[in-house]
């Protein structure tokens, strides 16, 4: 759903996932989401892929936000 909302405003939008390694064994992936160029937000999980739909799921409530506060102020 993030892809095709930022498709549809003709934006860019770029994943960057790393793996952090703890030092209590607990490993976690962090993905990063950039629109623009610009971070967005970020979100963790257990794998790369629970990562990125962390920080989708966050990137998506970031935009509803922020379009809800722009029909606000039209």
């Amino acid at each position: 759903r993030l892809i095709e909302l930022l498709q549809r405003q003709k934006k860019s939008i770029r994943f960057e996932s790393e793996k952090n390694e703890s030092t209590t064994n607990q490993d976690f992936f962090i993905a990063n989401i950039f629109i623009e160029n610009e971070l967005l937000c970020c979100g963790t999980g257990k794998s790369k892929k629970d990562a990125e739909q962390s920080a989708s799921q966050r990137a998506i409530q970031l935009l509803d936000e922020s379009n809800i506060d722009k029909s606000h102020h039209s």
